[in-house]
């Protein structure tokens, strides 16, 4: 079973009426990501998008920050605050959880943060790819690099340590 978290109720249903989104393979949960909480969370304002521990295998986060001036088109700084990644990880099944997350950063420093803070709460990330800095003689073009971290310290993902040895390689573009 797939679920998705859409803010926007017209995506679903342009989705639905133009690309053929069906609903009864999709459960598609209309509000806001960062509002996602366990069941059994104290939360002052309840959410509706309330989820066990441990219930899903995959997390994608894939969402456009719309401010492309803080350095980081995609995803917005909220969704990879500590205290978020912290809710998705116990989310995410025990030793077999996967989180990916889509980032477009043109700033080398703002990407190696938001490494670092997935690095703080998972115990084995990666990167899709090192650097496309020199892939690209055009620098207006956003720079994607999916981050991936599991829940599994076993998993085969580089350490921490491996991931900083990695980072220092990013150049500035």
């Amino acid at each position: 079973r797939v679920t998705a978290i859409e803010l926007d109720p017209g995506v679903v249903d342009i989705a639905t009426q133009y690309f053929g989104l069906d609903r009864d393979k999709l459960d598609v949960k209309i509000g806001d990501g960062l509002a996602v909480a366990m069941v059994d969370e104290p939360t002052e304002a309840r959410s509706q998008l309330l989820f066990q521990a441990g219930s899903f295998h995959f997390i994608v986060i894939d969402v456009d920050a719309k401010d492309t001036a803080k350095g980081m088109s995609c995803p917005p700084a909220a969704f990879v605050e500590p205290a978020y990644l912290r809710t998705l990880s116990m989310l995410l099944r025990p030793n077999s959880g996967v989180l990916a997350i889509n980032v477009s950063a043109r700033d080398p420093n703002l990407f190696k943060s938001v490494c670092q803070a997935v690095a703080s709460v998972f115990p084995s990330v990666v990167l899709s790819k090192k650097s496309t800095a020199e892939e690209s003689d055009d620098c207006d073009e956003d720079v994607n690099v999916v981050v991936i971290a599991s829940t599994n310290p076993d998993q085969r993902l580089p350490s921490a340590k491996a991931l900083e040895s990695n980072l220092n390689g990013f150049s500035n573009i």
